[in-house]
């Protein structure tokens, strides 16, 4: 069993993670499934009441700030003219056919999820055998991830447009398709992008 300070701390980050998903998507309820799910170190009411109030308190406070910063709202002022982090849907519409291709993706979801699960793991104990938490080796990882990442940012847009024929030069932001900018915007409006684009722009 692990000690009671190593169980209280992963409650913490548990609370913490959940708090993040509930601000960023304003859904408290999911956020604590989440948590329960992936961060709790067991389940029993108190654990769920602390992370129910954590992602409470967050969406919050997240939709009391972003109304005054971002549409210039009295402070105070909630409801649907708050905005949220990813953007808020408008009417949605699908049909009974659809939903075994929604049961699909969810299978889909959690096997990928899986995976990535057991390729985590095993990474991270390679990572602990080879690398080590301190010293030369983990230094150069940083070096090495942060280059990786910062490449594929820069150079898949690059390619893309090569391939279709256009040029070689580096691109400009107001040239890129929508697609091609996703790998250029923040986190944030990746994620706005992806769930609201639409159609036919991608």
């Amino acid at each position: 069993a692990l000690p009671i300070f190593e169980v209280e701390m992963r409650d913490f980050v548990a609370a913490g993670a959940a708090a993040g998903v509930s601000a960023a998507f304003g859904a408290p309820i999911g956020a604590v499934l989440f948590a329960v799910e992936e961060g709790a170190s067991h389940m029993s009411p108190k654990v769920m009441t602390q992370l129910f109030v954590a992602t409470s308190t967050a969406t919050l406070v997240t939709r009391f700030a972003l109304g005054p910063i971002l549409e210039g709202h009295q402070l105070g002022v909630l409801g649907t003219g708050t905005p949220v982090s990813f953007g808020r849907f408008g009417d949605v519409e699908y049909h009974v056919a659809e939903m075994p291709v929604f049961a699909l993706m969810g299978v889909a979801a959690g096997l990928l999820g899986a995976l990535f699960n057991c390729m985590n793991r095993s990474l991270s104990l390679w990572r602990q055998r080879h690398v080590g938490s301190m010293g030369w080796k983990r230094f150069l990882e940083v070096l090495l991830v942060t280059f990786v990442i910062a490449s594929f940012k820069y150079w898949v847009p690059v390619l893309v447009r090569a391939l279709r024929g256009k040029t070689w030069e580096p691109p400009r932001i107001d040239d890129l398709s929508p697609v091609e900018k996703l790998w250029y915007d923040s986190g944030q409006g990746s994620m706005r992008a992806i769930l609201h684009a639409v159609e036919h722009q991608m």
